[in-house]
């Protein structure tokens, strides 16, 4: 503080010249002064005024040190006083570096005359820098920022997923951009695009595969890869083929890369929705030439707003133009121009020139249409997030998808039951192919777990459900599998475990008739059949027990983060904005995706997928976070569960103790595992001894 405002030092100027008879002349050159305001009082002495907060002081032939003392006593975390200290050209530079990159600024922004003006204004030292400096500090922020995060992959514990996928610039030119998704050591999910580089033509699996491992190894994390999600172009099943057979890629896979490919849920939904709109080409044709034919000129734009004002009712939905090979774009293109309706059957009567305005009859089909693929809709923005995991919505959601064509399939509307028939075989082609790794997400969610997974297949399978589910199971204990082979030399409770118990023993013929649980302690896969089964018998002495089974859940935090590519992130067509030289392009668009997303702007009930009773109730005062209100509605619930209660609740420790175990399985999966630690932490002191959790709580 003592430096920052040692300008402020400067006393005032005595005028030596002047005549020792004369008063002598002293003039204010103190920047002390732009705080203060010189004023006469009633005796006709100087004093002086702050700004900022009414104090005044004496002033005049004293000096000024009274006046500094009080600004470093009483403003001293005020900024506004550090606005003529020396401009730090480093820092400068690298904020308009910054603003570059997070606004797509072209890099002759720097060179504008009036921008330099605007600088100039605001302060006289700054030094000017031309498009080319720029660019050069864009790339050395990238390194750095690079260097960071890969310091960062090198930490995590938990395996990476990686979802990739090409885009096309205006000019033709396309560019492939690979991100990873992956929980840190924070227990926070990360987004991070590793790669944004320029594809030139010839493009094949074989030379998409080098690339990509090669930028696996430049990261340091080829052993660390999981899953990765493309689309269904061709030359990806050259590319997965190819990775999986390279020498130091392949054998790090787990599971033998049996679930190393995932394929684009929205991709896969586009091409099922496209197939069940041809159906109805010609409908959507007239719309989408009446939607064109609007948008042409500005003469047809003003005679459309005419026929609008002529309406009885108003409406804010705008007729917009879809992009065909985009179906999500083409359902809000229906569903603008249906609130348009009677505007364009007033423009046919008006415009002669206008003769493709579809008929009551077509517009009746549109408006069918529409509502059946309302749910289509919303389900494919629900995998569109990109700062919450959606591979738990994933399951139940394609199987309302095929639970909505069955049902239509029976339709009275000839149309629609066209429609669903087309759409059937499309989701019969790829449900196979997709759906295995994916199901194990929504196993792990505690609110489903594996009965969900048969009830559903036993909706849609009947006498086939048994066995789909049983290889549905096997496929998840080949990953459990290797899970329990990484951590049994660090967890001492595995170690302890009898030999029958392990991963080499195979007790899957014993878990068919296993479907109850008990206090007993259970070993090897038995407990965590429990688990995925549900807890259906009644508990209430092993709390430690309890505690441990959630463990098994941090494997869902390594399956798979995002069940989408990145470029079927629900795309209106407007792939890519701006494109500048790869190489800088590619820095550009990786330093942009680093903004960071609070907690708060996130939408629980998406991230739990459900209309959650106690969402609401969640949000209590004095809580920063949602673990924290986690953290805190688990504390309640040990005290409900303690023996202490219960003895005054007959019925509490029971029914309360499974209010814990849902709210544990929400903190643990959704939280941290810091949190986590914490409760398990009071339960080992509950168990010991009643009186010290109670303590615990208190502090």
């Amino acid at each position: 503080m003592e430096e920052e405002l040692g300008e402020f030092e400067d006393f005032e100027v005595v005028d030596e010249s002047a005549s020792s008879a004369t008063r002598r002349f002293r003039c204010t050159t103190s920047s002390v002064w732009t705080e203060f305001d010189k004023y006469k009082d009633g005796s006709g002495k100087e004093r002086a005024k702050c700004k900022r907060c009414d104090h005044n002081y004496i002033a005049g032939e004293c000096g000024t040190s009274n006046l500094i003392r009080h600004l470093k006593k009483m403003h001293k975390d005020d900024d506004s006083l550090f606005d003529n200290q020396p401009l730090n050209q480093e820092i400068y530079r690298e904020l308009l570096a910054k603003a570059i990159v997070d606004h797509n600024y072209s890099y002759l922004f720097v060179e504008h005359a009036s921008n330099r003006r605007l600088h100039a204004y605001l302060n006289r030292e700054v030094k000017f820098i031309s498009r080319n400096t720029a660019k050069s500090i864009v790339g050395k922020v990238y390194q750095r920022e690079k260097e960071t995060l890969k310091h960062a992959l090198e930490l995590i514990p938990s395996k990476i997923c990686l979802t990739s996928d090409l885009w096309s610039s205006l000019t033709s030119d396309e560019y492939m951009v690979l991100t990873a998704h992956y929980v840190d050591e924070n227990w926070v999910l990360q987004k991070k695009i590793l790669s944004f580089y320029n594809v030139p033509p010839p493009r094949n699996g074989a030379i998409l595969a080098d690339r990509l491992i090669s930028l696996l190894k430049e990261w340091g994390i080829e052993k660390k890869i999981f899953t990765i999600t493309l689309d269904n172009a061709s030359y990806n099943d050259t590319m997965i083929a190819n990775l999986k057979k390279h020498p130091s890629f392949g054998p790090c896979l787990p599971c033998n890369g049996n679930f190393f490919r995932v394929r684009c849920g929205a991709h896969i939904l586009n091409l099922i929705v496209q197939d069940g709109l041809k159906v109805i080409d010609k409908v959507v044709h007239n719309i989408r030439e009446s939607v064109k034919y609007v948008r042409g000129s500005d003469a047809r734009k003003l005679r459309f707003v005419e026929c609008l004002r002529e309406l009885p009712f108003t409406t804010s939905k705008k007729v917009c133009q879809d992009m065909p090979t985009r179906w999500n774009s083409t359902y809000t293109m229906l569903e603008a121009s249906l609130k348009h309706r009677s505007a364009f059957l007033h423009l046919s009567m008006i415009d002669p020139y206008y003769n493709t305005c579809p008929s009551e009859e077509e517009w009746n089909i549109a408006e069918k249409i529409a509502r059946f693929l309302e749910p289509f809709f919303h389900i494919t923005t629900l995998f569109s997030g990109s700062y919450y995991p959606t591979a738990n919505l994933y399951f139940h959601s394609v199987w309302r998808i095929q639970v909505r064509i069955f049902k239509e399939l029976e339709s009275e509307d000839q149309i629609i039951q066209a429609m669903a028939k087309v759409m059937k075989e499309k989701f019969d082609k790829y449900w196979d192919c997709f759906s295995v790794v994916l199901s194990f997400a929504i196993i792990l969610d505690p609110r489903y777990k594996l009965q969900f997974v048969e009830f559903c297949y036993e909706r849609l399978y009947g006498n086939d459900a048994v066995s789909r589910a049983k290889i549905l199971r096997d496929k998840l204990y080949v990953i459990f599998k290797g899970y329990l082979q990484h951590s049994t030399g660090n967890s001492s409770t595995m170690a302890q475990r009898p030999s029958c118990g392990t991963p080499d023993c195979d007790t899957r013929d014993d878990l068919e008739g296993f479907d109850t649980f008990t206090n007993v302690p259970v070993i090897g896969y038995l407990e965590y059949q429990a688990l995925l089964d549900g807890l259906k018998n009644k508990y209430n002495a092993n709390l430690l027990f309890a505690i441990s089974i959630f463990l098994a859940l941090s494997l869902s935090l390594s399956l798979l983060y995002s069940s989408i590519a990145q470029l079927m992130k629900l795309s209106d067509g407007n792939i890519v904005e701006m494109i500048f030289f790869p190489i800088v392009n590619e820095a550009c668009r990786i330093l942009a995706e680093g903004v960071a997303v609070k907690a708060s702007d996130l939408d629980i009930a998406s991230v739990l997928g459900m209309e959650f009773p106690a969402y609401k109730f969640l949000y209590l005062e004095g809580f920063d976070t949602f673990t924290s209100r986690l953290a805190h509605l688990v504390t309640t619930a040990l005290i409900l569960v303690s023996p202490v209660q219960s003895n005054n609740h007959p019925n509490g420790s029971t029914e309360n103790f499974k209010v814990l175990e849902f709210l544990m399985l929400l903190l643990f999966v959704f939280g941290g595992f810091r949190h986590a630690l914490r409760m398990m932490k009071c339960l080992k002191l509950a168990s010991e001894n009643n009186e010290v959790l109670e303590i615990g709580f208190k502090e």
